[in-house]
C-alpha cells in the first residue's frame, strides 16, 4: 500500500485548568528524505526530542512542518508575567555602564526593558502531566496526518495502476505488430534487391535479411518491459515505503521503451512508443510523491 508524502493534520485540545488551547499543525510534503522543522513555544521545547520520535513512528519520507500554537482560551483575563530579577539585573549593568564611561546614559524607557528577551512572560511553566498531555494531543496529530497520507497514497495507487494496465494494452498491440513489420522489412530488401543489376548470392543475401531482422528485434524489450511492468504492480502493494524503488523501476521501463523507439523503424510502433512515454511521465509524477 502506496502512502504519500503531502498529508495535513490539525488537533486542537483545551487545558481548563490553565486556562489556554493547544493547535497542532502539521503539514508534510515530497522530499528525497525525512526532514523535520518544529516551531514550538519555549515551554515545550523541552520535549521535542521525544516529539520527534513519536513522528516517526509514522512518517518515514518528506518535509514536514510542524507548529504549535498556545492561545488563552475566550474569556480569560490576559496577565504579563514580569521577571522581577532579570530586570534588576539589566538596570545593575547600566549603572556599571555609566560609571565605566563616567557619564550619565540616556534614561531608558520602560517599554526598552520590556523588548529585552524573557522579561516578559505569559506562559506557565510546564510540569509533568501538561507534557504528558501535550505529548498525546501531538501524537492524535500525527496519526490525523499519517491518515490522510494513507488517503491520498490510495489515489495514487489508483491513478498508477490504470495507467499500468493502458502500458500492458500497448505492450500487446506492438507484439502483435512485430510479424506483420518484419514481414514487410523483408519484402521492401527483396524488391530492392531486384532493381540492382548486380547477381546477388542466395545464401548471402538471405544471411543478410536474417541480420538485419536481428538487428530490428525488439522481442527481448518487451519482455523486460513486461517483467518491470509486474516488479511496479507488485511492490504497489508493500508494506514498507517503496518511493525511491518505484523511480528505479521506472527507469528501467523508461529506457526500455526507449529501445524500442530506436530499434523500430515502423509508424505504428512509434505513435505506440510515444503513447507508453506520456503514460511513464504521468507515473513519474505521482511517484515522486510516494513515500
Amino acid at each position: 500500500m502506496l502512502n504519500s508524502m503531502t498529508g495535513f493534520a490539525c488537533k486542537e485540545a483545551s487545558f481548563a485548568d490553565l486556562n489556554v488551547t493547544h493547535v497542532w499543525e502539521i503539514k508534510s510534503v515530497n522530499h528525497r528524505y525525512l526532514e523535520l522543522n518544529f516551531k514550538l513555544p519555549d515551554q515545550v521545547r523541552c520535549i521535542e526530542s521525544e516529539l520527534r520520535q513519536i513522528l516517526k513512528q509514522y512518517i518515514r519520507r518528506g518535509k514536514v512542518e510542524i507548529n504549535l500554537k498556545i492561545m488563552p482560551n475566550q474569556n480569560t483575563p490576559q496577565t504579563i508575567q514580569i521577571d522581577s530579577e532579570l530586570i534588576q539585573a539589566l538596570a545593575h549593568s547600566l549603572s556599571e555602564i555609566d560609571q565605566l564611561t563616567h557619564h550619565k546614559l540616556a534614561d531608558y524607557n520602560g517599554f526598552e526593558f520590556l523588548r529585552w528577551p524573557g522579561v516578559i512572560s505569559n506562559q506557565q511553566s510546564i510540569n509533568n502531566d501538561y507534557q504528558a498531555q501535550t505529548i498525546k494531543i501531538f501524537e492524535q496529530a500525527c496519526k490525523q496526518l499519517h491518515q490522510s497520507r494513507v488517503q491520498e497514497g490510495i489515489a495514487i495507487t489508483a491513478m498508477i495502476e490504470q495507467r499500468l494496465v493502458n502500458i500492458e494494452k500497448l505492450t500487446r498491440q506492438v507484439t502483435q505488430l512485430i510479424p506483420e513489420i518484419q514481414k514487410t522489412y523483408q519484402q521492401k530488401i527483396t524488391e530492392q534487391l531486384q532493381t540492382v543489376t548486380v547477381q546477388a548470392d542466395p545464401q548471402r543475401l538471405e544471411q543478410e535479411i536474417i541480420f538485419y531482422l536481428q538487428k530490428t528485434d525488439i522481442y527481448e524489450e518487451l519482455d523486460r518491459l513486461q517483467v518491470h511492468v509486474y516488479e511496479l504492480k507488485k511492490q504497489l502493494t508493500a508494506q514498507s515505503p517503496v518511493g525511491r524503488r518505484l523511480d528505479f523501476i521506472l527507469q528501467e521501463i523508461n529506457r526500455e521503451v526507449n529501445t524500442l523507439g530506436s530499434k523500430t523503424f515502423s509508424a505504428e510502433i512509434s505513435s505506440i512508443v510515444i503513447e507508453l512515454k506520456v503514460l511513464i511521465e504521468q507515473i513519474r509524477e505521482q511517484v515522486q510523491n510516494v513515500e
